[in-house]
């Protein structure tokens, strides 16, 4: 049986980045190989959304790309609900976390959303889901 390595934002950013060759050439084979399970976390691939959209500007399409080639590398474990309900989001104009916090409705009966985030309550009225603003 595989060990299963949970992925830290760090980590994965090394990685995506390449900015530091000493620390890509040290996590590189553990996302090259099939030898490793890796599992990342939503909480981290929100963090990494967040940081290439906004700390370091990269156009939502380039973003969503790194994404999807990731959550398909054959070691790598993720939700993938919740990947693409973060993609859905984005798609439609808003933000990766706010999908994943929107599709949490689906889990309970009788749920809503319940945001002051105007584009998030739009997105998701769009997308079925139920929505309050308090």
């Amino acid at each position: 049986m595989k060990n299963h390595y949970i992925v830290d934002t760090n980590v994965l950013m090394r990685y995506l980045l390449k900015d530091d060759e000493l620390q890509y050439q040290l996590v590189a084979p553990y996302f090259l190989s099939n030898g490793y399970v890796l599992v990342i976390p939503i909480h981290v691939l929100c963090k990494i959304v967040w940081l290439l959209t906004k700390s370091m500007k990269l156009k939502k399409e380039l973003v969503l790309g790194i994404i999807l080639s990731l959550i398909e590398l054959d070691n790598v474990l993720v939700d993938k609900l919740l990947v693409q309900a973060g993609i859905e989001f984005m798609k439609l104009g808003g933000d990766f976390a706010d999908g994943i916090i929107a599709y949490e409705t689906n889990k309970y009966d009788n749920s809503y959303l319940l945001t002051f985030d105007k584009k998030a309550h739009k997105i998701a009225k769009s997308l079925q889901i139920s929505v309050v603003t308090p």
